[in-house]
C-alpha cells in the first residue's frame, strides 16, 4: 500500500476547482491500483442501511419543527425513498446467495440530481449543504445503488464532523478524461496520524468513527478505478476527492 502526497499541480487544480486553498497539515491520496482487491460484504451492506436510518431519523427530527409545507413534503420524498432503498438492502442480506448487481452507465448530474432530496435531508439542520454538479452530460460505469451509498456516506461523515452552522459542499467537475466529486465539509477534521492510519492497510482499519466509511470508499474506488484523495486538518475541516473515469460517447445512443 501507498501514501504520496499531493504533486503541486495536482493540489493547485483541486483548490483551482474548489475555490479555496485550505492549509492542509494533512493530505494523502490512493490510486485504485494502490487499494487492496474487497468485495462489498454483509458487514458493508450493513453499513449502507445505517446511512439511511440515518436519514430517516434526521428527517423525522425535522419534520417536528414548523417548516414549510415544501420543504415538509421533500422530507416525506426523501424519507420514503430511504426506507425503499433500505428495504432493497434487506432484501439482498436476506437472499440465499447474494450476487453484486452489474455495473451500468449512469449520467453523473442525474445521479446526483435524484439523490438531492436524501442528500439534503441527511445533512439535517446541522449544516448548510451546498450541492453544485453543473457538469456537462457526463457517463460513468458504476453500481447505482453503490454509487449513491457512497455519497450518502460522506455526506453523513461531514454531518457528523460538521459543528453547528457548518458548511457541507458537494461539488462536481470535468477535468480531462476524469471527472472529480468533492465532499468538503467545515468540521473538525482528522488528525495527520489518524489519516495516515485510514488510508494505510485496508486489514488493519482502526475501529472508530471513520474506519467503517473510509473502508467503503476504498473498496468502491477500487471498484471504480477511481482515484481518492483526502487532506484535512484539525479545526479546519476535510476535503474528500474520487476522481471517476469518464465513458466515450455511446454510438447507440446519439445525446449520450
Amino acid at each position: 500500500m501507498f501514501t504520496e502526497r499531493y504533486r503541486r499541480h495536482e493540489y493547485l487544480v483541486r483548490c483551482t476547482v474548489l475555490r479555496t486553498c485550505p492549509a492542509s497539515e494533512a493530505m494523502m491520496s490512493l490510486r485504485s491500483s494502490d487499494i487492496a482487491e474487497a468485495a462489498p460484504t454483509s458487514r458493508e451492506r450493513l453499513h449502507d442501511l445505517r446511512g439511511l436510518l440515518a436519514v430517516i431519523t434526521s428527517g423525522s427530527h425535522m419534520l417536528g419543527d414548523s417548516i414549510a409545507p415544501d420543504q415538509r413534503a421533500r422530507i416525506v420524498e426523501a424519507i420514503q425513498d430511504a426506507a425503499i432503498r433500505g428495504s432493497g438492502i434487506a432484501s439482498e442480506l436476506l437472499a440465499t446467495s447474494f450476487k453484486p448487481a452489474p455495473e451500468e452507465r449512469c449520467e453523473l448530474g442525474t445521479r446526483i440530481a435524484k439523490l438531492r432530496p436524501l442528500l439534503q435531508t441527511l445533512a439535517g439542520k446541522r449544516a448548510m449543504l451546498r450541492i453544485d454538479a453543473s457538469v456537462p452530460p457526463t457517463f460513468i460505469r458504476c453500481r447505482p445503488a453503490r454509487f449513491d451509498h457512497i455519497l450518502l456516506e460522506l455526506v453523513s461523515n461531514a454531518r457528523v464532523a460538521t459543528m453547528e452552522a457548518g458548511t457541507i459542499t458537494l461539488r462536481a467537475r470535468r477535468i480531462g478524461m476524469r471527472v472529480w466529486i468533492f465532499v468538503a465539509d467545515t468540521g473538525r477534521g482528522i488528525a495527520r496520524e489518524e489519516l495516515r492510519r485510514l488510508l494505510g492497510s485496508l486489514h488493519e482499519l482502526p475501529v472508530g468513527p471513520h474506519g467503517g466509511g473510509v473502508r467503503q470508499l476504498r473498496c468502491f474506488a477500487r471498484e471504480a478505478d477511481a482515484r481518492l484523495r483526502i487532506s484535512s486538518r484539525p479545526g479546519s475541516g476535510t476535503v474528500v476527492a474520487l476522481a471517476l473515469p469518464v465513458l466515450p460517447p455511446d454510438p447507440a445512443a446519439p445525446n449520450s
